[in-house]
């Protein structure tokens, strides 16, 4: 079976990422700090070379943005499904304004899948979102694939695509501008590498 790369990569910085916010439906820019890590990480060289690849973006501003300051107004086609968690009342919330709220509390120490912020997405139904997502991409379409998306998102997905690596949700999660090449042989992840 053939072997594809697909690559995940977290959008550049952000207001919400410097202020430590909860964030992920609030569709934030890039900040100009974001932008200039981007461009010295290019620089630098880190980035998987897309000629080829098919490429998307969750939609939101900020990966559209990364997408842009890294490869130039290239086609690309947003999925949706691969956006942020929604926080629900704690969206755009920093830990200080929240921690001594008992619903605040009872969110953090929850560790289900039921885990959900009041009015906010439910962390199973955010996982089945994401990974069908990922499915039906790997499925529906050929060749490999750059995903520009969410922190989030990613460490997810990679947290149930290598359950046998024994890391936490916090391992998987890249700093912004950062991701991850995965190697599927069909819809079977084969190999990981972090840039």
């Amino acid at each position: 079976m053939e072997i594809r790369t697909i690559h995940m990569l977290r959008h550049g910085l952000t207001e919400g990422n410097l202020r430590r916010l909860y964030y992920g439906i609030t569709d934030l820019p890039l900040t100009e700090q974001g932008y200039a890590e981007l461009a010295k990480l290019k620089a630098a060289g880190i980035y998987p070379d897309v000629s080829g690849c098919r490429l998307y973006t969750s939609g939101m501003l900020r990966t559209e943005q990364t997408l842009t300051a890294l490869y130039g107004d290239l086609p690309r086609q947003a999925l949706p499904d691969l956006r942020e968690l929604s926080f629900g009342i704690f969206e755009m919330r920093c830990y200080e304004e929240l921690k001594d709220r008992e619903d605040f509390q009872r969110y953090v120490n929850d560790h289900s899948l039921d885990r959900q912020a009041p009015e906010g997405e439910r962390r199973a139904d955010f996982r089945q979102r994401t990974r069908g997502c990922l499915e039906r991409l790997l499925r529906d379409t050929e060749g490999d694939a750059l995903i520009i998306t969410h922190g989030g998102v990613i460490g997810s997905l990679l947290l149930e695509l290598f359950p046998d690596q024994r890391r936490s949700f916090h391992d998987w999660l890249p700093e912004p501008g950062h991701g991850f090449s995965l190697a599927f042989a069909g819809l079977e992840p084969h190999a990981w590498r972090r840039f």
